[in-house]
């Protein structure tokens, strides 16, 4: 698939996690010698895992990271897409 703007691939994107239940998140992002980002890869916003900081046992506070796996990475390529 290849989209105009990674803003296009942000929202296909997050529209496919809203029907498949999960958020939609970027994590990383590379940019070129001239600054313009070339790579970039979103994130299911339920990924890694999570510790918990609760201090007290009677008030564990819920767990919002599952280590989800979905992801998408994108390249922009020479034409001005990204696939």
């Amino acid at each position: 698939m290849d989209f105009a703007t990674a803003a296009e691939l942000y929202d296909y994107y997050g529209n496919y996690g809203n029907e498949m239940g999960f958020p939609v998140m970027k994590r990383s992002s590379k940019k070129g010698d001239d600054g313009i980002v070339r790579w970039v890869m979103y994130t299911c916003g339920r990924s890694g895992i999570s510790e918990s900081n609760s201090k007290n046992a009677f008030k564990m506070h819920p767990v919002t990271k599952t280590n989800c796996g979905a992801r998408v990475n994108a390249v922009l390529d020479s034409n001005g897409r990204w696939r």
